[in-house]
């Protein structure tokens, strides 16, 4: 077990050595962890491409086209100041992602988007690991 491994085990509890999917309880689990842990101010940017993005970043679209896009939807390029968690109940755990309200630094515009799709703009701050081994978790279990 490597040390991000560990991590996501302490974080979900003894049980996670049988189930560490991404399911209901995990989820929930993993959501009060993070709303404990993480400090603002937080600064994010975009981990990947965002998936509408993707035809304009690989498949040769009219990059004008993309430019205009990028100043009415949220780009994996933006820097966004993390706002707050979005709520969830027990009927929303797990279904896909974490949802966050976010200010993009540029033109103050607001968004809610998948916590997996994002990263602290500060690569030494605990908010840098935490956010990182939650979209690993996410995408991989």
């Amino acid at each position: 077990m490597d040390k991000q491994e560990k991590r996501i085990m302490d974080i979900l509890g003894e049980e996670c050595e049988d189930d560490c999917e991404t399911h209901d309880e995990n989820f929930l689990q993993y959501y009060n962890y993070l709303k404990d842990n993480i400090t603002f101010p937080c600064l994010l940017t975009g981990i990947d491409d965002f998936p509408w993005e993707e035809r304009y970043v690989f498949g040769g679209q009219n990059q004008k086209e993309y430019e205009k896009l990028k100043k009415i939807n949220p780009s994996y390029t933006d820097v966004f100041e993390f706002i707050k968690f979005l709520e969830i109940d027990d009927d929303e755990a797990g279904d896909d992602d974490l949802f966050v309200k976010v200010k993009r630094v540029s033109d103050k515009k607001v968004f809610d988007l998948g916590l997996s799709w994002l990263k602290c703009t500060d690569s030494k701050s605990k908010n840098y690991q935490l956010l990182d081994d939650f979209a690993v978790w996410q995408c991989n279990y």
